[in-house]
């Protein structure tokens, strides 16, 4: 079950949780884990951790095509998704939704207006 808010202790738990489990699986402190593998125990989605890391929006490794996480990256990346981070930034806040929709509504009234005058 997915919450909107985290306390700190439960980030906390939950980043000592994925690290611990990372260690276990035989890597080592300075490591590094594929996006496969970070996406397999964190539960997100492979493709969405992809899509971050070529745009720049998380801290990665990369060599050549292969890109990765070290343990200390994957920390600050949950760290910073419990206090907001910028991961969700191309999905606009409400203000920003509701001048879109006026906008649309400028647009559509521009061309009806033009449509009943020809």
């Amino acid at each position: 079950m997915m919450h909107d808010t985290y306390s700190s202790e439960q980030v906390t738990d939950l980043v000592s949780s994925i690290v611990r489990s990372f260690r276990a699986g035989g890597s080592r402190e300075d490591g590094c884990y594929t996006l496969e593998q970070v996406a397999e125990r964190t539960g997100f989605a492979l493709s969405s951790l992809k899509k971050d890391c070529r745009a720049g929006r998380i801290e990665h490794t990369q060599y050549g095509d292969a890109r990765g996480m070290t343990p200390s990256q994957l920390a600050k990346f949950l760290e910073r998704l419990r206090v907001g981070g910028d991961l969700h930034q191309a999905v606009p806040a409400a203000d920003d939704m509701a001048e879109a929709r006026r906008a649309t509504r400028r647009s559509s009234a521009s061309r009806a207006g033009r449509s009943a005058a020809a």
